[in-house]
Order: structure tokens, then C-alpha cells, then sequence
């Protein structure tokens, strides 16, 4: 382990009402700890190791360069590009089927109004890679762009939308502002 690496703190692992019931009422643990006991003795040289609940992880490769833990949208997305430039040697670890329990908070929505020029052009590229998605993995998806719509009912928050417009501007992110007309025409 990283000996850099620190624990999460508590107010991390609080639950939020929208989290679904835990499967059992133990406490996870917050730290990753490879245990070596994990592996009976007589399956070590086949790869599989214990899991909780009776199952096992069978066929799992001895060595990998790359691992990645979680298989929702952000560990699949994050395997993808990894093939995508060249990586070979990428397992993917998740404890129930991929995508089966996506990302907390990756919704599938997509906006480029940020105050940050990293997360734009996160965006940018995010939507660059849904509007070409077809093309690249041969897979159809439902992406479609109908904008993201922030209203202000004060003139301190039209003030606060309008702030970062140059930004938004030098970055050629497709945002603008719209008057309560036009918010009628987009959302009737």
C-alpha cells in the first residue's frame, strides 16, 4: 500500500437517503488491504480467491499493469481509454456486473458551464465521444443533446450566470444566456 495513502474520513462513508439499503449491517472497511489469506493455499497457482458469501473470482491473471477498481462509468470509462491508447494489460474489478452500480452522480447529463477550464474541456470531450460513440465502438446509445438550462430568480444570480460568460466564450463552449421568452420557447 502507498504509505501516503490516507484513510477516507468518516463524513465520506455517511450514507445519503438516495443510497440503497446495505446488503449486510457490518461496516465496510475504508481501507483496501490485500490479504494473502484471502487466497487458499491449494487455489493460489489457478488464480481464483475467496470472496465473500461463498463466490469466487475465477480465472483472474496472475499480474496486470493496469487495475482498475469499480466497474461503473467512470472504471469503464476509464478501462476504454486506457485500450484506446494502446494499454493491453487492463483488469477491471467490480463486485457485481459491470455497470450495475454506476457512479454515484454520473446521471448522463453533460454541461460545459463550469468556472473551471479543466472541467469544460472534460466536457467538451465528453461530448465529442457520445456524438461519435457509434462510429468508434460499433455500439448504438441514446445520447441525445438538448442543452442544460440554468434559470436565476434574483439579480444577484443573473449576475452570477452571466460571470463566467467569457470564459465560456475564450473556451468556444456552446453556452449563452436566454431571456424568460426564450426559456418559454426551449421548455414549453
Amino acid at each position: 500500500m502507498d504509505p501516503g495513502l490516507r484513510p477516507l474520513s468518516a463524513r465520506h462513508a455517511r450514507r445519503e437517503e438516495a443510497d440503497p439499503p446495505a446488503r449486510d449491517r457490518r461496516a465496510v472497511d475504508r481501507w483496501f488491504h490485500a490479504r494473502s489469506s484471502a487466497v487458499r493455499p491449494h487455489l493460489r497457482g489457478r488464480g481464483q480467491v475467496s470472496v465473500r458469501r461463498g463466490g469466487w473470482l475465477i480465472d483472474l491473471p496472475r499480474t496486470a499493469s493496469t487495475i482498475v477498481v469499480g466497474g461503473g462509468v467512470v472504471g469503464a470509462a476509464a478501462a476504454y481509454f486506457l485500450c484506446d491508447r494502446g494499454e493491453r494489460d487492463v483488469l477491471v474489478l467490480e463486485r457485481d456486473k459491470l455497470g450495475s452500480g454506476t457512479t454515484k452522480g454520473g446521471l448522463g447529463g453533460i454541461r460545459h458551464q463550469f468556472v473551471d477550464e479543466l472541467d469544460i474541456r472534460m466536457s467538451q470531450l465528453a461530448t465529442a465521444f457520445w456524438r461519435n460513440f457509434e462510429d468508434r465502438t460499433g455500439s448504438r446509445h441514446d445520447f441525445e443533446e438538448r442543452g442544460y438550462l440554468f434559470i436565476a430568480n434574483t439579480e444577484e444570480g443573473v449576475a452570477q450566470l452571466r460571470e463566467p460568460m467569457p470564459l465560456y466564450e475564450r473556451m468556444r463552449a456552446a453556452v449563452r444566456m436566454v431571456s424568460r421568452v426564450e426559456i418559454a420557447e426551449l421548455v414549453p
